[in-house]
C-alpha cells in the first residue's frame, strides 16, 4: 500500500468513526482532527489529493479534507474530460 492509499484509508476510518457521533458536524470534526494531529507532510499529501479529486476518499472524509483546504476546493466543479 503506497502513502496515498494508506492516507485515504485513515481519512475514511476516520470518517466512519465521527459519522456514528457528529452528525452534521462530522465534516468539520475530521477537518479538526486532521489539522490537530497529522504531520504537515501528510497534510500536504491528502490536500493534493483532494485537489486531484479525492479518489477513493468516502463522502464525508473528502467533505472535511475540502474544508480543510479551504472552501475555493469544495466550490470547484469536478473536472471536465472532453471525448475525442
Amino acid at each position: 500500500m503506497n502513502t496515498i492509499d494508506r492516507l485515504v484509508h485513515m481519512a475514511n476510518h476516520i470518517g466512519a468513526n465521527i459519522a456514528t457521533m457528529a452528525g452534521d458536524a462530522a465534516p468539520a470534526m475530521l477537518a479538526e482532527h486532521v489539522e490537530q494531529f497529522w504531520d504537515p507532510r501528510m497534510k500536504s499529501i491528502i490536500i493534493s489529493h483532494v485537489r486531484e479529486g479525492g479518489a477513493g476518499l468516502n463522502p464525508l472524509p473528502l467533505a472535511g479534507l475540502r474544508r480543510l483546504a479551504g472552501d475555493e476546493i469544495a466550490a470547484a466543479p469536478p473536472p471536465c474530460r472532453e471525448n475525442h
